[in-house]
């Protein structure tokens, strides 16, 4: 049988897989973001480079656009606007357009008055989302999303995969400053040796 290369592909037909590998919920997001930027070109291009996440935003740089091939001015330069406004917005706010973009919009504000942020996000019971006024139909995909980010962010998660990928000695260090697992692509080893 003859091994498929990435090339097999075109951008629609990557963008679906991924998309039904993460249950179409958390790269939707980074879809919809970049949509609003009117940047959507770059979404094959994200998916090509593992930024599939939301979550993971905040955390780019100038050096990790040019890094994945986005080298225009302009259009670096409204990524960059777009994440210090994710940032600047505080936690609420980052939860209120975590739901829009997965989505959720008609609750973004309902989370927002709530004071609802995501560092609550996996103790959020089934009474809290409909004290909130999230509608029944709803509250699966909300959970099923949730059940994702609590492996996504969990320091647990970071340990199993570092001591199962031969940097044992390293895992400690990593829950010693609370590293959860969808930021281990963007830390510096040299920061924490």
């Amino acid at each position: 049988m003859e091994e498929m290369e990435e090339n097999d592909f075109d951008d629609n037909e990557l963008i679906e897989i991924h998309s039904i590998i993460l249950f179409n919920y958390h790269f939707k997001a980074i879809e919809n973001w970049l949509k609003s930027l009117k940047l959507n070109k770059y979404t094959t291009l994200f998916l090509k480079h593992y930024i599939d996440d939301f979550l993971v935003i905040p955390f780019l740089r100038s050096q990790d656009l040019d890094s994945i091939g986005i080298t225009d001015f302009n259009e670096k330069n409204i990524i960059l606007k777009a994440v210090s406004k994710l940032q600047d917005g505080g936690n609420f706010e980052y939860m209120a357009n975590w739901l829009r973009y997965l989505g959720f919009g008609k609750y973004s504000e309902k989370f927002l008055n709530n004071c609802l942020e995501i560092c609550f996000l996996t103790k959020l019971t089934e009474q809290h989302l409909e004290k909130v006024g999230v509608k029944e139909e709803d509250r699966n995909q909300i959970f099923e999303i949730i059940k994702q980010f609590s492996e996504f962010s969990s320091v647990e998660e970071t340990y199993i995969w570092l001591r199962d990928h031969g940097f044992e000695k390293d895992s400690f260090q990593f829950v010693r400053f609370n590293i959860p697992f969808y930021a281990l692509p963007l830390v510096n080893y040299f920061i924490i040796n």
